[in-house]
């Protein structure tokens, strides 16, 4: 069906055209009469064209005109009959998923439910019951087909009108169905005129409708979309390297064009906006509004709007409460526990802010992945008393778990809405700060959600908290918000959103041919060939096409200017232009206007443009005083080589990264239980003559005590990751050979005997004091002392020269203390083995002396190594001492790779800006 076939159809209907462009629809309705569009978007837009132009009247007030979706004037229709005549009751969109999932699980197979998603297998009954009736598709045609999967739909739709007739519900289908009976019996009548908007195609029971409507005596109005013969004489195409590269194209378009002078309305169309919407957004905040990222400025105005709102899940006060409510139910991931407790939309925020900063810092630093809300709020280290008490958070939290223990595992929804209410109240949410637009509308949208919620009691029964919280969550996810706000001249839209808008300047992303036209996705539920034959969405690739190619047609020629672009990859994917714009030309990027201005294009009164400020590179702390607590033993010494800011920053401001727990045992605490077992076994052993004349069985069952010890230990520490017992059974097993291997390794040395560290022994070493701890101390019989560092990771000798040695710890050691030589102990599965230096005094397999290791010229004996890792090790701490802060990372991509304080140097801003000073 091409535009003109559309047309003809039509105007074939009941009803005239009034309009054939969306501006002057304001026009008609100021002759009265209800607009009825095919989706709340196109609704949306006609209200904003309608303000414009009351605004550009110069009007203060006016009437709010009568513009709804034709869903909501069935829903309005049935409660306007419903006060003349016994109806049923019309179920909600929630009301109708929660019933088709009622009917899915429990016509289920037990074991199946795993093998299907009920939520998405009930969207798609849903919409095949509401295809089959909205295009008249006879019964005969599902029954016969013999389609297993058609079969369980008939069965499931059956179930569904029985339970329908059963407690008097009908849903918006069928309601639709009877309003059109009422009309043709005179039952119902309506007044006036009605305009229906944008409808380029109307199903059976919409054409059943305008009859009835005009059999009823209203006066019936079209409005159709501009059919145009050709396209936009300067429409183009262009290819981009990616996604991101084609918003940031056409936010720097958009950019330019504003700077000229252009008005607009400027369109961005995504047709995969809701997938693309969080990308879109924040390119166009760093193009557009770059102000936003300045510390202490509020949200501005911004010159562009978009089509597709945030999901309630997504706004921030609404996913915080509802992690909170979650937290109540099992065991979690500690990130959900830091939200709440750096959300600014509990009790107390503010006042407690770094008190609970400390808190997440400590309960991220007990090292389990996933912990219950008991845990945490009993645990003696996470919520310590402030001096004016304990946290009013934590009271809040406790009364939940007290709360929950007093309740049944099964309840109703309304039970489980005033308790979820309670819960909240209890936490303070949604916190003391006033909220902002969005929020407030949020909030408010997220109250009436819960009404909903408890709705839903009549069709699901009593519940579970986890299901209660499940349903609640996804109805937040179902539940768009979109805020009400002021024309703007960008407007970034998805396809169906363009319908009727005339624009300045258009600018449609993302047009590959693996997306445009979309991929046709029949309905599961129904035979294929009636969804081909009838032209049901999705329904073959024959009427995708069709409606793509009619969609590209009617946008080329909506705007004067035309920028079409696709992307040239998606990942490792190579991408092509869509077959639909081909024909049209090909320009690049250096003929179309691109804005460098990084201003912000709204300047608040209070705010400074980046020309207005001078850059302060300030590389140089205060040095370090007399009595300033340093923290940080040897580790200072390895930070100042990585890079003196992070030495700097973790030293003396107590800069900490937080800890991300892993599930299982790690890496960490994998070395700390050799560490423990050996320095076990040795406490006991003494020297190499003991562990060459143990029997082998005792010597395993020593080395199964310290096993043991070490295990009980870290358990204690991580009692949830160890509380399975095969995970011990195989850390033991696997601790147990790996320490034996090393033992085995020790026997083969020359004799030693194994001196026991002091507890702690603190050295000076130019203005700073060294802590020294080292692993182990032995005395060969040559009389000579080796340091030695267990090492369970992979290493290499020559991180300990250079004038920014890697892992200066031995050295530091060895020049503080008594030691004639230092070595790596490899204690690895797949290497057991010494690695080092010594003096050249006695043998020890894998120690070397001095010539055998290359070392620069002037190096060449134990004393002059001695004096070079002195002098080196004294200049970095003087270099810490004095107050050096430059951010001068070692190795740029191993040394940033490895650190958490990127938020607080800001290295990659700072390269951003080195970088623009280049160009």
């Amino acid at each position: 069906m091409t535009d003109a076939e559309a047309g003809n159809f039509i105007q074939s209907l009941p009803g005239q055209v009034v309009a054939s462009s969306l501006y002057e629809i304001p026009d008609v309705l100021d002759h009265g009469g209800t607009v009825l569009t095919v989706d709340r978007q196109s609704a949306r837009n006609l209200q904003l064209t309608y303000d414009a132009r009351a605004l550009a009247d110069g009007l203060r007030c006016w009437e709010t005109p009568d513009i709804l979706p034709l869903s909501a004037w069935v829903e309005r229709s049935w409660r306007e009959y419903a006060t003349r005549t016994a109806l049923p009751v019309l179920l909600s969109t929630f009301r109708e998923q929660a019933l088709w999932e009622r009917i899915i699980r429990k016509r289920m197979a037990p074991g199946q439910q795993e093998l299907l998603q009920v939520a998405q297998a009930a969207r798609d009954a849903r919409a095949a019951w509401e295809w089959l009736k909205g295009w008249r598709v006879p019964d005969r045609k599902i029954s016969d087909n013999g389609n297993s999967e058609i079969e369980i739909f008939s069965d499931w739709a059956r179930t569904f009108s029985r339970l329908c007739r059963t407690y008097d519900w009908i849903d918006s289908t069928s309601a639709l169905d009877v309003l059109i009976e009422a009309v043709r019996a005179r039952k119902f009548r309506f007044q006036g005129r009605m305009i229906f908007m944008g409808f380029e195609e109307f199903i059976p029971q919409q054409q059943e409708l305008l009859r009835a409507l005009a059999d009823g005596g209203m006066e019936i109005c079209h409005w159709l979309p501009v059919s145009s013969t050709s396209r936009s004489p300067t429409a183009a195409r262009i290819s981009l390297p990616d996604e991101e590269k084609e918003l940031e194209s056409a936010a720097r378009w958009t950019r330019a064009l504003l700077e000229s002078g252009v008005r607009g309305p400027i369109g961005i169309v995504i047709p995969e906006l809701p997938r693309l919407r969080r990308v879109a957004l924040r390119v166009f905040d760093e193009i557009l509004c770059p102000e936003i990222k300045q510390p202490g400025t509020t949200t501005p105005e911004r010159p562009f709007q978009c089509s597709s709102g945030p999901t309630l899940a997504e706004i921030a006060p609404i996913r915080d409460a509802m992690f909170a409510l979650t937290l109540a139910n099992g065991d979690h991931p500690v990130a959900s526990f830091s939200r709440l407790l750096l959300s600014p939309y509990f009790v107390a925020a503010e006042a407690e802010f770094v008190t609970r900063a400390e808190i997440d810092v400590r309960l991220r630093a007990i090292g389990e992945p996933r912990l219950t809300l008991s845990m945490v709020c009993r645990h003696p280290k996470v919520f310590p008393t402030t001096p004016d008490g304990v946290s009013r958070l934590q009271i809040g939290l406790v009364q939940i778990i007290e709360s929950l223990s007093r309740l049944p595992t099964r309840r109703t929804l309304v039970d489980w809405v005033g308790t979820f209410a309670d819960w909240l109240a209890n936490l303070g949410w949604p916190g003391e700060r006033a909220p902002d637009n969005e929020e407030y509308l949020a909030i408010t949208a997220f109250y009436e959600l819960l009404a909903e919620l408890a709705d839903l009691d009549a069709v699901l029964g009593r519940q579970s908290l986890s299901d209660a919280l499940s349903r609640l969550w996804a109805m937040a996810a179902m539940r768009v918000l979109q805020p009400k706000s002021n024309p703007t001249p960008i407007r970034i839209l998805a396809m169906s959103d363009t319908v009727g808008i005339r624009f300045s300047h258009l600018w449609i992303t993302s047009l590959h041919a693996e997306s445009w036209p979309p991929a046709s996705h029949p309905n599961p539920f129904l035979p294929l060939s009636p969804q081909e034959r009838a032209g049901m969405p999705h329904g073959g690739p024959d009427m995708e096409y069709f409606r793509a190619w009619r969609t590209t047609h009617r946008i080329l020629a909506s705007a004067g200017e035309v920028i079409v672009s696709y992307p040239r990859t998606d990942g490792d994917l190579v991408r092509y232009p869509s077959p639909l714009i081909t024909t049209l030309p090909e320009t690049d990027l250096s003929r179309i206007p691109q804005s460098r201005s990084p201003d912000a294009i709204r300047q608040s009164p209070d705010c400074t443009t980046p020309r207005d400020k001078e850059r302060l590179w300030d590389e140089k702390g205060p040095a370090v005083g007399k009595d300033e607590p340093i923290t940080g033993r040897s580790r200072i010494w390895k930070d100042q080589v990585a890079c003196p800011f992070r030495a700097f920053a973790t030293h003396r401001l107590g800069a900490v990264g937080l800890e991300n727990p892993a599930i299982g045992i790690d890496y960490a605490m994998r070395g700390i239980m050799v560490h423990r077992a050996l320095e076990s076994i040795w406490g006991k052993l003494r020297d190499s003559g003991q562990l060459a004349s143990m029997p082998d069985i005792l010597l395993r069952a020593k080395v199964a005590d310290a096993v043991g010890e070490a295990i009980e230990e870290a358990a204690r520490r991580r009692p949830r990751t160890f509380r399975g017992k095969r995970l011990r059974k195989l850390e033991e097993n696997r601790l147990e050979t790996l320490i034996m291997a090393w033992l085995a390794r020790e026997k083969e040395r020359s004799p030693f005997i194994v001196v026991a560290p002091e507890q702690r022994q603190t050295v000076p070493f130019g203005a700073l004091s060294v802590v020294i701890r080292p692993d182990r101390i032995d005395r060969t019989r040559e009389g000579q002392y080796l340091l030695l560092d267990y090492k369970t990771t992979d290493i290499d000798t020559n991180s300990w020269f250079g004038e920014r040695p890697d892992d200066p710890q031995l050295p530091l050691y060895a020049i503080t203390g008594k030691s004639d030589g230092i070595a790596f102990a490899f204690v690895r599965r797949d290497k057991i083995e010494l690695a080092g230096i010594r003096a050249p005094i006695g043998t020890t397999r894998g120690i070397e002396t001095i010539g055998k290791i290359k070392l620069p010229k002037d190096i060449r004996d134990w004393n002059t190594l001695y004096g070079e890792w002195r002098r080196i090790l004294l200049s970095l701490a003087q270099s810490f001492t004095r107050g050096d802060a430059r951010v001068d990372p070692k190795s740029p991509d191993q040394t940033c790779r490895n650190c958490d304080l990127h938020s607080l140097c800001r290295i990659h801003e700072r390269e951003t800006l080195v970088g623009k000073s280049e160009v």
